[in-house]
């Protein structure tokens, strides 16, 4: 760095200066600019003291540099002091209110400036139109019924893909040719009438947004033009291309769908009439005939099987019968306690007789002496009922056991003619086996068969209903705002920004000119006789 001149050097440069730019015609402007120069070292003396306390005042001669004056003549500015720091607040202040002509003025320009900016600004306007996506895949059946599944994970996925679907470039180019937006140059730019269809979708889909909240089913789709009745033309557009997109794409999916389930069906008939054929082909040679589709053989032994179940159920209850008739005696019997399966009409009627013979007996011995006819004939009476209950008693268990003998007889007869068709069941299990064997493919041909008859009627169905799915629920209109501020807000930002930008543009020159003018700065360019 080069070493800072000394005070009297910079004295006797100031001098020669002054000397080398004397004016030519005579005339001698020093004294004036001496006076002036006297007059603001005054002023810099009074005021020094409150920014710089410790600055030395120059006091031999001031050293001024000469400038044009307003009367075409020079005036004499004072010089800054070496010792002034190179930038501080009162260096600034000075260079400032020197410059305040020049800032005024750059602040003025920059408020028209940023006025003007604001009201040459292009306005964009936004349309909006929103979309329900249904989640929720209907699928029917051929008899009427009706399934739905679809967790949140699955239902955000389809979400998001249909709004990737809605922002492609095929919904995009069907509305670039369906409004001619090649000819448009806000999207075509200066290709307008020649662009690539391609292109302008790219350029539109920068104008194309989409908002979705969070849990939720509605998509709000957004178009930003610079005319209102464009952005509403063009979102509804957009709209309609993709519902059209997702009904021909649902179209041609079922029709391929049902082209090669048709094929199919037509393959499994054939299947299922040859496994058919060979089921008829081997009964007949076999002699293996059928009766409402089973074998008789097959039919007898299921029926002989049931029997013999209902059998050894009716041999358990006779069991029963017995058992109970066995432990019936006369005195439970009277009482009433016997079951219901050992209990007959004829033993109720005894029953009851028994009781008003054995009410009166008692109501006689109460009323008469023991040795009276009446209560004697009551006494036989009663007797006489209690012989016909253990009469009725042992009938009852005669018949019982009867019905036990019959019981237990049919079963082994049942038993009997149940093995005699196993075993003759097992002398046909070869011929049985291929039977089988043959009928169960014939089975699952006709089973595969009605799966697939059955997924083409349920085919047919969702295609039906499939345009449910997205439904429209706001169309755009033409916005009668623009985005963004109001033209009054934006004009007072721009004015109060290019006033900045100007007054900041106007210090910065002021600071720079300051700068030029001190002794440091320009002992840095001085020649170098100086250093």
């Amino acid at each position: 760095m080069p070493a800072r001149l000394p005070q009297e050097k910079l004295v006797a440069i100031a001098r020669a200066r002054n000397e080398s730019l004397k004016p030519q015609d005579g005339r001698n402007p020093r004294q004036k600019g001496r006076d002036r120069s006297r007059r603001r070292e005054s002023i810099t003396r009074k005021l020094l003291p409150f920014f710089r306390r410790s600055s030395p005042v120059v006091e031999p001669e001031y050293i001024s540099y000469p400038a044009r004056s307003r009367n075409g003549g020079y005036r004499y500015v004072p010089a800054i002091s070496p010792d002034e720091p190179l930038l501080d607040i009162r260096s600034v202040v000075r260079a400032a209110y020197d410059s305040r002509r020049l800032i005024a003025l750059l602040l003025l320009l920059g408020m028209i400036g940023g006025g003007a900016a604001t009201l040459m600004l292009s306005r964009k306007y936004t349309a909006q139109s929103s979309l329900y996506f249904d989640p929720m895949q209907i699928q029917f059946n051929f008899d009427g019924q009706s399934q739905s599944s679809a967790t949140a994970q699955s239902a955000a996925a389809f979400i998001n893909s249909q709004i990737r679907i809605l922002t492609s470039n095929a919904v995009l180019q069907n509305v670039v040719e369906k409004l001619s937006l090649t000819n448009d140059p806000e999207f075509a730019g200066a290709d307008a009438g020649s662009a690539a269809p391609y292109a302008v979708a790219s350029s539109l889909k920068k104008a194309v947004t989409t908002l979705r909240d969070d849990n939720s089913y509605i998509v709000a789709l957004n178009v930003t033009t610079h005319e209102p009745a464009k952005s509403a033309e063009i979102a509804n557009a957009i709209v309609t291309s993709f519902l059209d997109y997702e009904n021909k794409s649902v179209s041609e999916l079922y029709s391929g769908i049902n082209t090669a389930l048709d094929q199919r069906l037509v393959d499994l008939s054939k299947k299922v009439h040859a496994a058919e054929t060979a089921v008829d082909d081997y009964r007949a040679k076999n002699d293996m005939v059928t009766a409402k589709g089973d074998l008789i053989s097959e039919s007898r032994l299921a029926a002989l099987n049931d029997a013999l179940v209902e059998a050894q159920q009716k041999t358990i209850e006779a069991m029963a019968k017995v058992d109970a008739a066995k432990r019936l005696s006369l005195a439970d019997a009277v009482a009433g306690m016997s079951d219901s399966e050992v209990t007959s009409a004829t033993l109720v009627d005894l029953r009851r007789q028994y009781a008003v013979a054995a009410s009166n007996l008692g109501r006689l011995e109460s009323q008469l002496g023991s040795r009276h006819p009446s209560l004697t004939a009551a006494k036989a009476s009663l007797d006489g009922l209690r012989a016909e209950i253990n009469k009725e008693l042992k009938r009852i268990a005669s018949v019982a056991q009867t019905e036990l003998s019959q019981a237990k007889k049919a079963e082994q007869d049942i038993a009997k003619e149940l093995a005699a068709q196993k075993a003759l069941k097992l002398s046909n299990t070869s011929n049985q086996a291929e039977l089988n064997n043959l009928e169960l493919q014939a089975t699952a041909a006709r089973n595969i068969y009605e799966a697939v008859l059955k997924k083409t009627r349920e085919t047919n169905e969702e295609r039906n209903i499939t345009q449910s799915n997205v439904r429209v629920i706001e169309k755009a209109e033409p916005p009668t705002r623009a985005n963004g501020p109001g033209r009054s807000v934006l004009l007072v930002a721009g004015v109060i920004g290019g006033a900045f930008f100007g007054f900041g543009a106007g210090l910065f020159f002021a600071i720079m000119r300051r700068l030029v003018r001190h002794p440091l700065v320009r002992s840095y360019f001085a020649p170098n006789g100086y250093s």
